[in-house]
């Protein structure tokens, strides 16, 4: 079994329980050992609904930063993204290595990728050498599909062909879309989180079996699909399962697993 990086966690309240971060947290690195998860990104996300709060990109930090296992992808909220104070602090997390990529929201928040709200923000991915995640693909919530169709991604990797980009889950349902964008733009990759709810059915593991294998054919190889799971929305173990079940190489899964995430984050 190769090194595996989940790529894509939370830690926020996804799932409306009662329980603390704190607890939370617990429950993700009880969930890494128990699936022999060696390293995971944390995500800081955006509220679905009016009023309702998230933790920042700073108290995600202090949560996890004692767990050297874990690192933090940072976000910039659109109303924030021309904010010049907040952009400061990203930027002093990420220049000292304690942000390690960003994750954007397009469908949740009324935005496109290539929105020009967010340049400096991407200069900053650039300067630093750190991927951008955007959510593509089903949206919950009043989230809008229309922002999140993977077609919308080419736009903005043509026009920065430096700047690193891993559409989130797939484009999921539409995986083809995705591998047409991440073949024609050697900067885009794309990453397994959230292709299904919570626990994996035989339905959802028919149709994701067949979108996934066409995804990597596409591509011809697996160095475009990063493996995340998107705990706790959907199962660790599953997720896994569902790759390992799949028709790949030693060296795909071996790029899926860890390889690809190792070099897009520079994770030692």
């Amino acid at each position: 079994m190769p090194m595996i990086i989940d790529s894509h966690t939370h830690l926020d309240n996804l799932l409306h329980s009662r329980s603390s971060a704190a607890s939370r947290l617990k429950q993700l690195l009880a969930t890494m050992k128990q699936c022999r998860v060696d390293r995971a990104l944390v995500l800081a996300d955006v509220p679905l609904k009016p009023r309702e709060q998230m933790l920042s990109n700073e108290q995600l930090l202090a949560l996890i930063q004692p767990h050297k296992q874990l690192a933090l992808v940072g976000k910039v909220p659109l109303k924030m993204a021309g904010n010049a104070a907040y952009l400061k602090s990203v930027r002093a997390l990420i220049a000292s290595k304690k942000m390690v990529g960003m994750k954007l929201y397009p469908g949740y928040e009324p935005f496109y990728p290539h929105d020009r709200r967010y340049n400096k923000v991407y200069d900053l991915c650039e300067q630093y050498s750190i991927p951008v995640m955007l959510h593509t693909g089903d949206v919950m919530e009043s989230g809008v599909l229309e922002y999140a169709t993977p077609l919308h991604v080419d736009r903005l990797a043509a026009s920065r062909p430096e700047l690193k980009i891993i559409m989130c889950h797939m484009g999921n349902p539409w995986q083809l879309d995705a591998a047409a964008v991440t073949f024609k733009n050697q900067n885009v990759y794309a990453d397994t989180a959230g292709l299904f709810y919570q626990k994996l059915n035989k339905h959802a593991k028919f149709f994701l079996h067949r979108k996934i294998e066409e995804f990597v054919h596409w591509n011809e190889k697996g160095e475009k699909l990063v493996f995340g799971s998107d705990w706790p929305v959907t199962s660790v173990k599953d997720t896994i399962s569902l790759i390992n079940s799949l028709h790949f190489s030693k060296k795909e899964k071996h790029l899926i697993f860890c390889g690809n995430a190792r070099k897009l984050f520079r994770l030692r």
